[in-house]
Parts: structure tokens; C-alpha cells; sequence
């Protein structure tokens, strides 16, 4: 049986979300994103994109971790300086301001923020779970969200619980 390219699946992917995402909030942009990400895995042979790697873990990740309070204030280029600080985050070995990773705007003066691990625990279930602040500063106006996200042990991404 012949699989389709990696390529035109993500690319076959990516479209669709630009055309399922036209209208939505960042909520369900998020949820169609995933979807859209399952579906397209769907076509690929087991293995074909090994777990953990860059294109498994970007196509879980991107426009779920940072939440609508905080991405409202943000352009795209900031929206994924915020994501990327987030993962990276949540990837980090530490907790607490050593687990920090902070960004300045490179489009906008006065815009800056970051991302802290507050705490770990674990789900019922055994996942790893981990507390994160998310924070922005807009020209002196402080906003701030806190979510807990656990690490799906299949695929490596987390997810909002």
C-alpha cells in the first residue's frame, strides 16, 4: 500500500486549517488544529513520525498553550515567541524562576512576557502534570493566566487539563 508524503499531508493539513480557522476564536482554533493534525496522521504508517520529534511535537502543540486572555493582546509573530516560551517551559527540568523563559516583542515596543513552571504533580492516571504561569507585559498592563498541563505519555505533548 502506498502512503502519501509527509509533505502533502502537513501541507494538506496546514490548508485546511487556514480554511477551517478563518473565523474561529483561539479556543477553537486549537481544537481544529488538533483534529486536523489526527486526521492527517491518520494516512501515515506507524512510525512514520516518531514520537517526540519536531514535527509530532509541533503539530500538537502549536495555539494551545497560551490562552485567548493573553493571545488577544498579541500579534502572530508574539503569539508563537509566547508559544515557543511556553514549550520550552514546560520542557524545562526545573520548577519555579529557573524554569523561566522569558521574550521582548521583536514587532512591538513595550510587549514582553514569559513562562514559569509553578509546580509539578501527578494525574490520577500516573501522566506528569505540571502548574504554568503564562505572562505578559502590554506597555505597563500586566495580565497573567495559570493552567495545568499534563504530559500525554504516547505522544510527548501537553494538553490542557
Amino acid at each position: 500500500m502506498k502512503f502519501p508524503s509527509i509533505q502533502k499531508i502537513l501541507t494538506s493539513s496546514f490548508v485546511l486549517s487556514l480554511v477551517l480557522l478563518g473565523g474561529c476564536n483561539k479556543e477553537m482554533g486549537a481544537a481544529l488544529g488538533s483534529a486536523a493534525g489526527v486526521i492527517g496522521s491518520s494516512y501515515l504508517p506507524a512510525g512514520a513520525v516518531p514520537v517526540g520529534s519536531a514535527v509530532q511535537v509541533m503539530g500538537n502543540q502549536i495555539g494551545g498553550l497560551v490562552g485567548e486572555q493573553i493571545a488577544q493582546y498579541l500579534d502572530a509573530a508574539e503569539r508563537k515567541q509566547a508559544e515557543k516560551a511556553a514549550l520550552d517551559s514546560l520542557n524545562s527540568k526545573s520548577t519555579g524562576s529557573g524554569s523561566t523563559q522569558s521574550w521582548t516583542s521583536r514587532t512591538n515596543n513595550g510587549i514582553s512576557g514569559g513562562s514559569t513552571i509553578i509546580a509539578q504533580d501527578n494525574a490520577s492516571d500516573g501522566r506528569v502534570c505540571r502548574i504554568q504561569r503564562n505572562f505578559i507585559n502590554v506597555r505597563g498592563k500586566d495580565i497573567e493566566e495559570t493552567d495545568r498541563l499534563c504530559r500525554d505519555p504516547q505522544s510527548g505533548a501537553w494538553i490542557k487539563v
